[in-house]
């Protein structure tokens, strides 16, 4: 029996609907995995109710896009149930073996190395991976940072206030280039901006060098955290969280998911001060080194990681017991495998232009100044006054000075 050429062309056609159709299904699932992926959060399991979470700060300065090394290492863990947290400062200088093969070398190479070798998670899951296996501390995410979204994020909430306890001052302060830009504060208690604020977090211009540094990183973290509870701009933050990571894609990259990080921001605003516990490295827990390739690095001693470990891991306190207690159960060895979150992808990317000196064209935050409206703003940046309600989720055109806003792409 013959086949007549319509009939093929039917069939064939019928066969191209019918996979357009399967196609579109497979990408309406995938976008619905995706959406419900990045909505999760961390769950009601109390049995792994710890989370530690890498932050990293890496040296990225203007024209630079290759690989680069992380100038800021901090540790972070939360205990969401006995809602406690701990952060640890991590000497960049600090020598330690790097997984991967017979190596050693300063810790703040360790994403530098993941980045050029292309390892599997990139620098960060290397960088993750170094930090497990040194301090036998398990680490399941990262935050990745570079210095141009640490100051637009400090500029963001209007700068910090703290009490600089000695002068600093620094001739020899690096530029955003490969320069100097000498930088000077005085004691005393100090207004920091952005800029300001990455001086202050990154001199070693004191007599304590990095020692001196990491603490000082420490308190810029809790002054950014007082801040925002003082002034109560948290529950704005949070209403935004997703557009600012998406603002901010090209300068912050984690793999943690936006309903985790919105979690983890609630849980550490609702912690006491008291149950966070600053950890550094001091000298009763390190020594200097001198490596074979005549670098100046520092090692630890041992019986530090069981230190650090207790101090981070400390049980919440009670009036009726003294600070130190049993220790939380012990963690996993770092030489058991531990699967790494996959980083999820942020949906958009936009310039990161300056906070505020806005353009319109590019998607980025501006802080409402007195005399404003949502319908000046709007006629300013070529928008619709419903367009800048739905990116803020406002529910009138009614806003004040001082408050967050983005400003979308029209």
């Amino acid at each position: 029996m013959r086949v007549s050429p319509s009939s093929r062309r039917r069939s064939r056609a019928s066969q191209i609907w019918l996979g357009l159709m399967l196609a579109c299904g497979i990408i309406s699932v995938a976008a619905v995995t995706l959406a419900r992926e990045a909505s999760r959060g961390f769950g009601n399991n109390t049995s792994n109710s710890r989370v530690n979470i890498l932050v990293l700060g890496i040296d990225q300065r203007e024209g630079m896009t290759g690989p680069a090394r992380t100038d800021t290492m901090l540790l972070f863990t939360l205990d969401r149930q006995a809602r406690t947290a701990g952060m640890l400062s991590i000497n960049r200088d600090l020598w330690v073996k790097i997984p991967g093969g017979q190596r050693a070398g300063k810790i703040n190479t360790a994403h530098f190395l993941g980045e050029v070798e292309q390892v599997s998670g990139g620098g960060p899951a290397l960088a993750m991976q170094t930090v497990q296996a040194a301090l036998d501390i398990p680490v399941q995410y990262y935050i990745r940072l570079n210095f141009s979204a640490f100051e637009q994020l400090i500029d963001l909430i209007g700068g910090i206030d703290l009490n600089v306890e000695q002068p600093i001052d620094d001739p020899d302060y690096p530029d955003t280039g490969f320069g100097y830009e000498p930088f000077h504060i005085d004691a005393g208690w100090q207004h920091l901006d952005g800029r300001t604020a990455l001086k202050y977090a990154r001199t070693r211009a004191t007599p304590g060098s990095d020692l001196d540094r990491v603490k000082r990183q420490q308190q810029v973290i809790l002054a950014v955290r007082d801040k925002l509870l003082k002034e109560r701009r948290l529950p704005q933050l949070l209403t935004q969280l997703g557009s600012l990571l998406a603002m901010y894609s090209g300068s912050i990259q984690t793999n943690l998911t936006p309903g985790q990080l919105r979690e983890l921001i609630e849980l550490g605003a609702g912690i006491d001060r008291d149950q966070i516990y600053a950890v550094t490295l001091d000298g009763q827990w390190i020594e200097e080194f001198f490596a074979p390739d005549g670098q100046d690095a520092i090692v630890l001693k041992p019986g530090a990681t069981l230190y650090l470990r207790e101090q981070l891991y400390k049980p919440p306190r009670a009036p009726h017991t003294p600070s130190r207690g049993a220790l939380t159960p012990r963690a996993p060895r770092s030489n058991s495998p531990l699967p790494i979150a996959p980083t999820i992808p942020l949906r958009a990317t936009v310039s990161s232009a300056p906070l505020l000196t806005a353009t319109p064209g590019t998607a980025q935050a501006y802080v409402v100044q007195p005399g404003d409206t949502l319908f000046s703003l709007a006629l300013r940046y070529g928008v619709t006054v419903e367009a800048l309600q739905q990116a803020n989720n406002l529910a009138s055109d009614n806003i004040y000075a001082g408050q967050l806003l983005i400003i979308p792409t029209p």
